[in-house]
């Protein structure tokens, strides 16, 4: 075993290897592949660090004074995280905890990287993407959460933790679940005569709602992003992105009906609005959907922040929610996209693992309820699901209908048994191809497939 290899990479070449591999954070479902290079057998357990929570038995602790712990977040304090941190120190004077913000892009990720690199001061640190982890880990920077004896995340928030893994190890504990669905204006369901749309409404349904809830300037959908308008085919996939023979799956022809589908709302029923006027409008598509220009909305819990600001984003109708509608009702299977995230991890350098670990357990079970106001979900199965619904609301549920927040934002199944993000370079591909047929009109959408097909298959064959 190498010098190099037995401390983990060096300050150097770690800040080189972060650098040139910096990719835009996010939900790990618009992340990219997850499974890169393995960990190097650097990453020592910190002494101290034993099994079990147990009570706190530092130095600082026995002499009287209170251990003191650093979490590092991208969320600004003031949405959360503040309260959180607040809650357990009035709670736990011998173990108090500090926030500092760091912000969720490129350079901000670099910032936390080096601060782990050069101080001992950091215990607890967010992570927002897999390939971020990543090269924490390669850099023995990150404890694995294996040391905690007693732990078992896949037991605390299911199958769905998998892709978070890095050679079969968790050296982070994913703290948030984020489902996607679609945000409905309930007064353009009653104006239309529609019923809220069923669990496992289709693509055809969802053609047929929005051209039924369009009137005047108002859109039937708007997506928040472009990979929303097609989220069901990977839905679809399961996550398999290629056949029994190793070839590109994309010539599926759910893929053919989604792409063509959409593309028929946009320049035929006119119910959403094209995408190329989208993104030149640089349209903000949550005040779209609270100022009625729009019905629906494609978009996930974050959306709550500017619901429950009624100051800024006032409307008086309630919001019903549906799941992505699956493509065909004869699907053998379809996966809702949910994918895990806010995955925790405790610093190798942290000079109190065994209090780091207490608050990490007590934040996943429920202490991270103040972030839900902000869309941000607990994960655990040992959340008071009543808690977090009241703090995702804001004391604001006549906007909401509940029994679609509760059969749709908070139920988890049915579960992924294996996951797999697409490669970045594919998803990149896809989106490319596929903005190119949705800003045009007269798109063909047999040459955007075929593009599609050829240009994956080229990647494959690539790796091989």
């Amino acid at each position: 075993m190498s010098e190099e290899t037995r401390k983990g990479l060096s300050r150097r070449k770690f800040v080189a290897l972060t650098g040139s591999a910096l990719v835009a954070s996010g939900i790990l479902a618009a992340c990219g592949d997850s499974t890169a290079t393995s960990a190097p057998a650097g990453n020592a357990t910190p002494a101290g660090a034993t099994a079990g929570a147990g009570a706190a038995t530092t130095a600082a602790a026995t002499s009287g004074g209170a251990v003191k712990l650093q979490m590092w977040g991208g969320v600004p304090a003031e949405s959360g995280p503040q309260k959180v941190v607040d809650n357990w120190n009035a709670a736990n004077p011998n173990i108090q905890v500090e926030y500092v913000r760091f912000v969720n892009d490129d350079p901000g990720n670099l910032k936390l990287d080096t601060a782990l690199l050069a101080t001992q001061d950091i215990d607890l640190f967010m992570n927002y993407a897999t390939q971020k982890l990543q090269k924490r880990v390669q850099g023995g920077l990150v404890l694995d959460l294996g040391t905690f004896k007693d732990l078992d995340i896949e037991a605390k928030v299911g199958d769905l933790a998998k892709p978070w893994q890095i050679d079969g190890k968790y050296y982070t504990f994913p703290t948030n679940i984020a489902p996607a669905y679609y945000w409905v204006n309930k007064s353009a369901l009653d104006e239309a005569g529609l019923q809220s749309p069923a669990l496992d409404w289709t693509l055809d349904d969802f053609k047929n709602y929005a051209l039924k809830m369009k009137k005047g300037s108002r859109w039937g959908y708007v997506p928040w992003e472009i990979g929303t308008l097609y989220a069901m085919i990977d839905n679809s996939f399961g996550y398999v992105y290629t056949k029994s023979d190793g070839t590109s799956r994309y010539d599926d022809p759910l893929v053919k009906k989604t792409l063509q589908t959409i593309h028929d709302m946009m320049y035929v029923d006119k119910s959403i609005i094209p995408w190329g006027e989208q993104t030149s409008a640089k349209l903000a598509v949550d005040a779209t959907f609270f100022k009625n220009e729009s019905a629906m909305l494609g978009a996930g819990a974050w959306i709550f922040r500017s619901s429950n600001n009624l100051k800024d984003y006032p409307h008086d109708f309630v919001s019903v929610f549906a799941t992505v509608p699956r493509i065909s009702s004869d699907q053998t299977s379809y996966w809702q996209p949910i994918t895990l995230g806010d995955a925790l991890s405790i610093s190798a350098k942290s000079k109190h693992p065994q209090e780091a670990y207490q608050f990490m357990k007590w934040y996943a079970d429920g202490g991270m309820i103040p972030l839900t106001a902000g869309g941000r979900i607990p994960a655990s199965k040992d959340i008071n699901q009543d808690d977090a619904v009241k703090a995702m609301l804001g004391g604001n549920d006549k906007m909401y209908d509940l029994n679609t927040v509760k059969s749709v934002i908070f139920n988890k199944n049915p579960p992924l048994t294996s996951y797999k993000a697409l490669d970045t370079q594919v998803a990149d591909m896809i989106k490319e191809e596929v903005e190119k047929y949705f800003v045009a009109p007269n798109g063909n959408v047999d040459t955007t497939i075929g593009n599609i097909v050829r240009r994956h298959n080229d990647f494959i064959k690539s790796k091989k």
